[in-house]
């Protein structure tokens, strides 16, 4: 799998959400952790240090926004890739599509292919030699 060694968290307040998003994930060779709330996703990723967080921007606790924002502050986690997921309105992100350093925005509903996508272009900021061959691409 492409993401063979690589680990991640999910935040969202649906256990469909994560268990949909951590298979394709797991499939993509990712070990996943799943989190309903931002402050349990936060206190994971600080013991955790994972090579990426995806967070949902509706939490329970806080907004995805100010969950990735205190990740982002957060000297033991600020250099961790965060995609946060948002849903369109007609089509389109409310904000950009990055918000800062670190952070994308993945907008709902998203297929596999875009999910491997973003999740690759997230990891190659944090580490420019990283590229999947298309050999590695899951169909």
């Amino acid at each position: 799998p492409p993401f063979s060694g690589f680990s991640a968290l999910i935040a969202n307040r649906q256990a469909e959400f994560r268990y949909a998003v951590g298979g394709i994930l797991r499939e993509l060779g990712f070990a996943v952790e799943g989190y309903r709330t931002a402050q349990e996703l936060s206190v994971a990723a600080r013991e955790l240090q994972p090579d990426i967080v995806l967070l949902d921007e509706a939490l329970p606790d806080l907004s995805g926004t100010d969950a990735a924002a205190l990740l982002h502050q957060d000297i033991a986690t600020a250099d961790i890739p965060i995609v946060l997921f948002r849903s369109a309105v007609n089509g389109r992100a409310l904000e950009a599509d990055v918000l800062f350093d670190h952070v994308t925005v993945m907008l709902k509903p998203f297929t596999v292919a875009q999910l491997r996508e973003t999740c690759t272009a997230a990891l190659s900021t944090e580490d420019p030699s990283f590229v999947l061959d298309e050999e590695q691409v899951p169909k």
